[in-house]
């Protein structure tokens, strides 16, 4: 009994296009095992003496690290700010016994952070110190 066709859409491609078509098959027959010489190997051309062969030259380390001075600079200027913050309101307070109302708010908002501030530069020094000696370790073991 005979299927009927399915009708195909505009879309559809036809079943063939998705059929490759695959070559035959060309087999070569390799020479026998004994014909070859044993122990010797074909050279295309001849090695260099051995005083002429050059081991390579592992690339030159990057000497300065961007990163590692970043967080050198964001320690010492932490640090260095939360210092000079701290004298100054000590200073004012012992100067003038009359402050503006804004340096009061200033006073208030940098005793907040001043913590933060050194606690972030101390962070960032001793991360700078421990990379560096973990550096030194690997290039002196």
């Amino acid at each position: 009994m005979e299927q009927p066709q399915q009708r195909r859409t505009l879309f559809e491609p036809e079943p063939s296009a998705f059929v490759e078509k695959v070559p035959e098959r060309v087999t070569a027959v390799a020479p026998p095992v004994a014909a070859q010489p044993v122990g010797t190997l074909p050279v295309e051309k001849e090695l260099p003496p051995p005083a002429e062969i050059v081991e390579p030259i592992a690339p030159e380390r990057a000497r300065f690290n961007p990163w590692l001075a970043a967080l050198w600079v964001l320690g010492v200027v932490s640090i260095a700010a939360a210092l000079l913050t701290n004298w100054d309101i000590y200073e004012q307070s012992m100067i003038s016994s009359q402050l503006d109302e804004s340096y009061y708010m200033f006073i208030s908002i940098m005793q907040t952070f001043m913590p933060w501030l050194f606690g972030v530069g101390l962070a960032a020094i001793v991360a700078a110190v421990t990379i560096h000696a973990l550096d030194w370790q690997r290039r002196h073991a």
